[in-house]
């Protein structure tokens, strides 16, 4: 059996394009996030992709949305996939963050158990989000679709397309 998993990020939104760390925040789709979606949907266009799940954040949902509008598929949401949340840092910028908790953000980065003030370490991330894609790989039947019958113009295995924030 072959599975491929194919892990987008969200478009641009409004809030990032000002340096701003989301985390958790729910932030909108620029313009230009839009039309990062639609780039994306047309790199998957000829790829089989067969379900998309998103982070139930706007931003995730929206890219879900136009990428699942243009390849004529359903797409669902899970919690789960949710950027890390930020806690005391979200809605700050990297200059804000840095003149309240100087040497955090290099500890957060090369510290994968380290976590922001109220936050969530990339542990507590990969933890809350790993039961997703085993659930995926366990319950969900599409799998084998493409290789049972025609196979997509790509001859590409079946995939779904997982709009994350992670």
């Amino acid at each position: 059996m072959s599975r491929r998993l194919i892990l987008i990020r969200h478009g641009q939104t409004t809030y990032n394009a000002t340096g701003r760390m989301q985390g958790h925040l729910d932030t909108e789709l620029s313009e230009l996030g839009y039309e990062q979606a639609r780039a994306a949907a047309r790199l998957l266009q000829d790829q089989g992709v067969s379900k998309i799940v998103a982070s139930d954040l706007i931003r995730a949902k929206e890219t879900a949305r136009v990428v699942a509008e243009a390849l004529g598929v359903d797409f669902s949401t899970d919690a789960r996939l949710r950027e890390t949340h930020l806690g005391q840092w979200q809605g700050r910028t990297s200059a804000e963050v840095d003149a309240e908790f100087p040497g955090a953000r290099a500890i957060w980065r090369h510290d994968p158990t380290w976590a922001p003030p109220e936050g969530e370490s990339r542990v507590d991330v990969a933890e809350r989000a790993r039961p997703v894609i085993d659930e995926l790989m366990a319950d969900f039947g599409g799998w084998d679709q493409g290789l049972r019958g025609p196979r997509p113009p790509s001859s590409s295995p079946p995939s779904f397309v997982d709009c994350c924030d992670l």
